[in-house]
């Protein structure tokens, strides 16, 4: 606790000390109200990239979902007469959940998110999301005219003109469709960017005022300091009332004073700070600032130093904050932005941010890199028959043995639904890829034990090389994802290489 040591005079001064309060109250008083103001800018950006980072997940999803209806499209067209009750489901489903989330994105609205729990969307205003939505809705109200046969509330099946209609459309318009989802997701992400830079430039100059007033408060306190005779008792109660921890000390480094919080953050007992060394309670460096808690225990702090005069003698003052919490969210909010939240692997951002990165060093050292498109064989059939829950479990499993599978070196990452992508950033030759692809389908190929469930699945690989089929990220990708569908063509748990699509 401070004690009256600095405020101690004559009883001929009490009437000018008494006018003094004020002039401190009130600076104290902004300074309380700028770190609320401080402390509500921080819960505002943590919101705010939340909600930023589920719309941008939400509009990589309808490239997916877009994928998955040409896809459904397809094996309902290659059917024929053959059962197609399953690939009709999932074409439905995927028709109304597209339908649902770009109607979300427009005017705003409910629709599912990744783990398929209900959510609301604000609609997307901004003049550049506005734009490529228009573009969206547009070809999709092509889109969604061709499938309308498909649609529940239609309540009838497709005839075979109906169903090449639809096919033709769509095969046509899917490929617009990813680019205009492709553009809403940059252009979410900018304005994720700018949303984020614009309120942590608003929580900077809050924090300079704050610094400022505290300024203000100990000059106005050296100038009275004579003066603060018998109101000592007021001013104290003042400055131990600041939930900001203060604390005094000398030009060796002693401590002269602190305030209840100081004692309460480092978790000593009241007084017994005083005569202790500044240095045995904050360790701080170019790069980080800790402080150091009576029980032993370190936590990340922002600090602050200051003098004031009191004639010839000079006081330095420390403000220390306890920043663990704050950290802690904004690493669970950039990894909640990176990764995907049910396998913790790379979400699509991360896994293009790696890809370039990735290409970039392979093209300086003349390397050969693979990229693989994986998609599961059976999935849907094990999440209908023994639900999400389950379905979910497995992803979880099969991102494992994924990542058993690879290098520490190489990345893993989960697109979405039941695709997954592998970067593979130096390889040797063409026979390692056989061998890495004959391991990977070995390993999903292995029985699955979930709630005393046997469950068999498979998947299907495509592969593509840097830089034998393309040196561009975004058409390795596509040859891998191409690669993959000739894989399950050619009857799945199998891998299929790029190159043997172009010869």
């Amino acid at each position: 606790m401070i004690k009256g040591q600095f405020f101690s005079g004559n009883d001929e001064k009490k009437s000018a000390s008494k006018k003094t309060v004020p002039s401190v109250l009130v600076p104290v008083l902004f300074f309380v109200l700028f770190d609320c103001f401080a402390l509500s800018l921080n819960y505002l950006i943590s919101y705010r990239l939340s909600e930023n980072a589920v719309a941008i997940n939400l509009a990589g999803r309808q490239r997916m979902l877009s994928q998955r209806m040409t896809k459904a499209l397809l094996i309902i067209q290659a059917a024929g007469n053959l059962d197609k009750s399953a690939a009709l489901h999932e074409l439905q489903d995927t028709i109304t959940l597209f339908d649902q989330t770009l109607n979300a994105f427009w005017k705003g609205g409910k629709t599912l998110d990744g783990a398929y729990q209900q959510i609301f969307l604000p609609p997307s205003t901004a003049a550049n999301t506005h734009a490529h939505l228009v573009a969206a809705l547009r070809l999709w109200a092509v889109a969604k005219q061709a499938l309308a046969p498909f649609t529940r509330a239609t309540g009838h099946s497709a005839t075979p003109a109906e169903i090449s209609a639809a096919s033709a459309i769509l095969v046509d318009y899917n490929a617009k469709l990813l680019q205009s989802m492709n553009a809403l997701t940059l252009a979410l992400e900018q304005n994720s960017t700018t949303d984020a830079s614009n309120l942590r430039l608003f929580q900077r100059v809050f924090l300079v005022l704050a610094l400022i007033n505290f300024g203000i408060v100990y000059f106005r306190l050296r100038g009275n300091i004579r003066q603060t005779l018998q109101n000592n008792a007021a001013m104290l109660n003042v400055f131990n009332s600041i939930d900001t921890c203060i604390i005094l000390y000398g030009n060796c480094g002693r401590i002269l004073s602190t305030n209840q919080a100081a004692e309460n953050l480092f978790a000593y007992p009241d007084e017994s700070l005083k005569n202790k060394n500044i240095n045995d309670l904050i360790l701080e460096n170019d790069s980080e600032a800790l402080g150091l808690r009576n029980n032993g225990q370190r936590f990340n702090a922002a600090i602050n130093h200051h003098q004031i005069y009191q004639g010839e003698y000079q006081i330095n003052i420390c403000t220390v904050h306890d920043i663990s919490e704050q950290q802690e969210k904004e690493e669970m909010l950039t990894r909640l932005a990176f990764h995907d939240s049910l396998t913790g692997l790379p979400n699509r951002l991360l896994f293009y941010e790696r890809l370039q990165h990735d290409l970039l060093h392979a093209k300086r050292n003349a390397n050969l890199m693979a990229v693989l498109f994986l998609d599961l064989d059976g999935f849907k059939a094990v999440n209908d028959s023994l639900g999400h829950e389950t379905g979910d479990q497995l992803l979880k499993m099969v991102a494992d043995r994924l990542t058993l599978c690879c290098r520490e070196d190489d990345t893993v990452a989960r697109l979405g639904g039941d695709e997954f992508t592998i970067i593979l950033s130096s390889i040797q030759s063409l026979a390692n890829m056989d061998r890495i692809a004959q391991n990977i389908l070995a390993a999903i190929s292995a029985d699955f034990l979930i709630h005393h469930h046997k469950i068999y699945i498979s998947i299907s690989i495509g592969i593509s090389i840097y830089p034998s089929d393309h040196q561009e990220a975004e058409m390795l990708l596509k040859y891998a994802d191409d690669a993959m569908y000739q894989a399950k063509k050619s009857g799945k748990n199998n891998y299929f290489f790029a190159a043997d699509l172009m010869s």
